[in-house]
């Protein structure tokens, strides 16, 4: 059974006699959306259906253009497409639907002047669905075999906002909605390209000039970006099995940036103001890197495992699993960076006030936060402003790394409570523990140590206060404590 439905200028036209439906505006087509070649003004249509159980729907009203091009082989194909224009530029539909296209359904609906649709689908039991509300919208579907039981889903309103969509995996799905008003003129920007199998890609944009590109190999994986406001920047590129990205951005100019490459692992971007960059990097199975910004012009940097070579520009000792990381920064202008290298370590930093520094995000000579070996725990927290902190284990006095073996176990928490204090912890060898607590302002402290089983334990409250601790050996033990301040001398 076959169903062909075409109302206004293309019932006409077909009424007037044969199959060969031709209506042309005179317009020149964009991008070769559609092909109708003949004279005089109007909407015009053009269906070629070869196959069993095909069904094509047209409608187009509305003076200005309206362009449609319909062309499905196989079986079980429905192709729906209304368009509803104004005076002035023209809505182009074309939707084409393969042989291999079983019980596939591609439906347009566009409201508007200028709107560009163009689906392509091959495959099995796949679906796209395209709405576009407003004017000069684009969207660009393409479904090709291998693409089982997929679906796509693209909803537009505003002005020129553009969607295109790329789905060849099984039993995958992309959502696309994107808003920046009515009134609004510069678009957003997504595109999506899914090879995966059984994976997910949700896109949420409102505002202008936002941009999303996900690029998704990864199987039984989820991809969800959320952004609002202006110019705001969501790259992400996932391969590896069941992994999870998560991206939320509120404000103007912030960018994240998420590279996975990891099995069970997990990444997640928050960011509220203006201005924010985020970069997540990981290659460690069963990672977690979470990065919250909520201010103004603030940086933060995690690599896990041998992503840390791609993130700061050296190559790493290749030791992978159960990394952890966060970053949570309040504030403006405040900078973060973490590198982790080895097996079941934790990260975590959190920075509150303004200009505060947990090492420079690039910079070898000062990284904040850098663990090489096994079971190694960091803990920044700064509250305040002007605060500075580097954390080191594993590493030589030069910043030149040493084997696994000779990290291991290591444990630094660093916590710092008022203004232009600094604090450094270095530690290379085994089972190294050093802990810093800082209360007031202008206080300094150092711990470096280089050995097995050394502890440190300095806490400092009021100001001008200055403390250094240089161990080399096995053993050793050192308490500082100054003002009413008092070393814990526990772990």
């Amino acid at each position: 059974m076959k169903t062909l439905i075409l109302t206004g200028a293309s019932a006409i036209a077909l009424a007037m006699g044969g199959a060969a439906i031709a209506q042309d505006s005179g317009a020149t087509l964009s991008s070769g959306i559609a092909d109708c070649t003949t004279t005089s003004g109007g909407n015009c249509s053009d269906i070629e259906q070869t196959g069993v159980g095909e069904t094509a729907t047209v409608d187009q009203s509305g003076s200005g253009q309206s362009i449609s091009e319909i062309d499905q082989d196989g079986a079980d194909n429905t192709a729906t497409v209304n368009q509803e224009s104004t005076a002035g530029d023209a809505n182009e539909s074309e939707i084409e639907q393969g042989g291999a296209a079983v019980d596939s359904t591609a439906e347009v609906d566009q409201i508007g002047e200028g709107n560009l649709s163009s689906i392509i689908q091959e495959g099995d039991d796949l679906l796209a669905d395209v709405s576009q509300n407003g004017e000069d919208n684009s969207s660009t579907v393409l479904q090709t075999i291998g693409a089982d039981f997929a679906t796509t889903v693209v909803d537009q309103s505003g002005s020129q906002n553009v969607s295109d969509v790329t789905q060849t995996g099984d039993f995958a799905n992309v959502d696309v909605m994107q808003d920046n008003g009515d009134a609004g003129t510069l678009g957003n920007n997504s595109l999506v390209t899914q090879t995966g199998s059984g994976a997910a890609v949700i896109v949420t944009q409102s505002g202008q000039e936002n941009l999303s590109d996900v690029g998704q190999t990864a199987s039984g994986a989820l991809v969800t970006v959320d952004q609002s406001g202006v110019s705001n920047r969501s790259l992400v590129d996932q391969a590896g099995a069941g992994v999870i990205v998560d991206v939320f951005q509120d404000g103007e100019d912030n960018m994240s940036t998420v590279d996975q490459v990891a099995i069970g692992s997990s990444a997640s971007v928050d960011q509220f103001g203006n201005d924010n960059t985020a970069l997540i990097r990981e290659r460690a199975e069963a990672s977690g890197s979470i990065i919250t910004q909520d201010g103004n012009d603030n940086n933060a940097q995690i690599g896990q495992s041998d992503a840390a070579g791609l993130l700061f520009g050296f190559i790493p000792v290749p030791l992978i699993e159960a990394d952890s990381a966060s970053i949570a920064q309040e504030g403006n202008e405040n900078r973060a960076s973490v590198v982790q290298l080895g097996i079941n370590q934790s990260a975590t930093v959190e920075q509150i006030g303004n200009n505060n520094t947990s090492g420079v995000p690039g910079d070898l000579s000062n990284i904040g936060v850098l663990q090489i070996g096994d079971s190694q725990t960091a803990e920044v927290t700064q509250m305040g402003d002007g605060n500075t902190s580097n954390v080191s284990q594993g590493i030589g006095s030069s910043l030149t790394f040493v084997t696994g073996a000779s990290s291991f176990g290591n444990l630094a928490i660093v916590d710092q409570n008022g203004i232009d204090g600094t604090s450094t912890i270095e530690q290379a060898g085994d089972e190294n523990a050093a802990r810093l607590t800082d209360f007031g302002t202008d206080n300094v402290s150092f711990i470096s140590q280089d050995g097995a089983l050394n502890t440190a334990d300095v806490a400092q409250a009021g100001a001008l206060n200055n403390s250094s601790v240089t161990q080399i050996g096995n053993g050793n033990t050192a308490l500082v404590g100054q003002d009413t301040a008092a070393p814990s001398g526990s772990f």
